[in-house]
């Protein structure tokens, strides 16, 4: 809470609504939403963020400009399959170090933080 989060256009429209607490940022060269900070681009929405931390919370385009400029992943993964077509992208695990896993077995998902390794 009290970060910047940021995402693509279809992934602030799955969510239906703003998340409070934080400053929301779209990326979309065409439509335009109340209440959020709209940009135009990954280095807009970095130069728009208000909060030192921030966060890219997808879609899929958006994990894929962003990933070489992290150095922390919250990855959650789903223990099944799943009927769809878009995806986290591929990343090279050699590269990072896994710094917490946590199980919810009832839920059927694990929640890993990856800290970039220098």
């Amino acid at each position: 809470m009290g970060n910047s989060i940021i995402m693509g256009r279809k992934t602030f429209e799955s969510i239906g609504f703003i998340l409070k607490g934080r400053q929301n940022i779209v990326i979309s060269k065409t439509s335009k939403f109340q209440g959020v900070t709209m940009s135009s681009s990954i280095t807009d929405s970095i130069n728009k963020a208000k909060k030192a931390k921030k966060f890219f919370i997808g879609g899929q385009d958006i994990f894929e400009q962003t990933i070489s400029l992290v150095d922390k992943i919250y990855l959650t993964r789903i223990n099944e399959e799943i009927d769809g077509d878009r995806f986290f992208p591929e990343f090279d695990f050699n590269q990072w170090e896994v710094i917490e896993k946590k199980n919810f077995l009832k839920m059927n998902l694990i929640v890993i933080v990856f800290h970039l390794m220098f």
